[in-house]
């Protein structure tokens, strides 16, 4: 969570409750270590209770993003295949 951006988390869990037919679940997480921050070309790693604080940002921008789509919004014909977003 802490060097993941909402928009790829909700797409993420989307497509993992659409395959499980709504049985995804996600149990948030954070790093304070430089090194990760750094692999991820993120700033310097930050407190622990910084990092808390901003996962639940994240989360709650995820769950906002997750629940703005129609349910109509996405053409999944499996008979044709054809797919459009």
């Amino acid at each position: 969570t802490t060097h993941t951006e909402p928009f790829h988390v909700q797409a993420q869990l989307a497509t993992l409750d659409w395959v499980s037919r709504g049985r995804a679940g996600w149990r948030p997480g954070v790093s304070t270590s430089e090194g990760e921050a750094r692999l991820f070309g993120r700033r310097a790693a930050v407190t622990a209770r910084e990092a808390w604080r901003e996962a639940g940002e994240v989360v709650e921008a995820a769950r906002l993003l997750w629940d703005s789509w129609e349910d109509d919004a996405e053409i999944r014909d499996l008979s044709t295949g054809r797919f459009v977003d």
